[in-house]
């Protein structure tokens, strides 16, 4: 029984398979050798943890809660000052979550 009996295929471009056919060429190594030595030496780092979702659907809140006032002021041709401060309140929560987000990954990352 082989040690190693799972096949994965690979597809390369001209620019991918010329550096792997070099660095074969340069270390004596067969292909596969050299990229199962990249796999196990080689840290990958996970995409971050971000709800875009979520995000989105409160922006999109808050834009529709700003174009509401924006259509309230044009047909009554007055605005209500506390939505806008409500409005603008929220969208400062939602950016502060964000830059919250944005800072721990870059933290992480370091």
């Amino acid at each position: 029984m082989r040690k190693r009996n799972k096949r994965v295929h690979v597809y390369f471009n001209e620019e991918e398979n010329e550096i792997l056919c070099n660095l074969s060429e340069r270390t004596k190594l067969p292909k596969a050798v050299i990229l199962r030595h990249m796999i196990m030496n080689c840290e990958v780092i996970p995409a971050p943890k971000i709800d875009y979702e979520t995000h989105i659907r409160e922006l999109r809140e808050v834009g529709n809660k700003f174009n509401d006032i924006l259509l309230t002021a044009r047909t009554k041709g007055f605005m209500n000052t506390k939505e806008v401060q409500s409005a603008c309140d929220e969208l400062q929560i939602i950016e502060d979550k964000m830059k919250e987000e944005i800072h721990s990954i870059r933290e992480n990352r370091k």
